[in-house]
C-alpha cells in the first residue's frame, strides 16, 4: 500500500488581459492525495488506485476563484490480470469526474451582425457527468520458429457507457447537444518478436 499527498502553489500564470493582450497576473493552487494498493500471487496480478485532486486559479487580482480547465477531483482505477502459459486475461475499470465547462445562460440578438451572442455563466462553473468504463484484453501466445507470437483482442468501454466531452449549442443558444466520445473501441492484433 502506498499513499502520497501533494500541494502546488502557482504564480504568474498566463492570463488574457481586458484589452485582449496576454499577461501574467494569474495565481493557482493544486492539492490532493493518492492511494495505491497492489497484489501479486501466482498467476494473478492486480492493483487499485484512488486519487483526489483540486485545482483552482484566480485570473486577475480581485477576480473570484475558479476551477482549472482540466480539474478532475475523483479518479478510481481497478485492474486485474491472470497469466497462464498460453493465455493472458485482463480487465480494468475506471471511474472519474467529468471535466468542468462554462455553460451558456442565454443569448442576445445582435441585429447589426445578424447573430446571437451568448451570455456565459462564470468560467468552469459546471461539470460534465461522471464517467465510468470497463476495458478487457485477451492475449494468446505461441512460438512460430524462432519468433514469439502474440495475438490479442482488446475492447475498451465494453458496456458502451457514453462519456460527455463537451456541449454544442444551437444558433440562438436555446438548445444544447452533448458531444460524446466513441462508445466502444474494439481492436485485434498480431505481434511477433524475434
Amino acid at each position: 500500500m502506498q499513499a502520497q499527498a501533494y500541494y502546488t502553489d502557482r504564480t504568474r500564470l498566463i492570463t488574457t488581459n481586458r484589452d485582449g493582450t496576454l499577461g501574467n497576473e494569474g495565481r493557482g493552487t493544486t492539492y490532493g492525495g493518492e492511494l495505491l494498493a497492489t497484489y501479486r500471487g501466482g498467476p494473478w496480478f492486480g492493483w487499485l488506485s484512488y486519487s483526489y485532486s483540486r485545482s483552482t486559479r484566480i485570473d486577475h487580482p480581485g477576480d473570484p476563484s475558479r476551477l482549472f480547465t482540466f480539474d478532475q477531483p475523483h479518479s478510481l482505477n481497478a485492474a486485474g490480470s491472470w497469466k497462464g502459459k498460453k493465455w493472458q486475461l485482463g480487465a480494468r475499470f475506471q471511474l472519474y469526474s467529468g471535466l468542468p465547462y462554462t455553460p451558456v445562460k442565454g443569448s442576445v440578438f445582435d441585429s447589426d451582425r445578424d447573430l446571437y451572442i451568448p451570455i456565459y455563466a462564470p468560467p468552469n462553473s459546471a461539470r460534465a457527468p461522471l464517467h465510468h468504463q470497463l476495458d478487457i484484453r485477451v492475449d494468446y501466445f505461441w512460438k512460430l520458429g524462432a519468433a514469439q507470437m502474440t495475438a490479442f483482442l482488446d475492447v475498451q468501454n465494453l458496456y458502451m457507457n457514453d462519456s460527455v466531452v463537451t456541449y454544442f449549442y444551437s444558433y440562438d443558444y436555446s438548445q444544447r447537444t452533448a458531444f460524446k466520445s466513441i462508445p466502444i473501441i474494439p481492436s485485434i492484433g498480431l505481434r511477433g518478436v524475434l
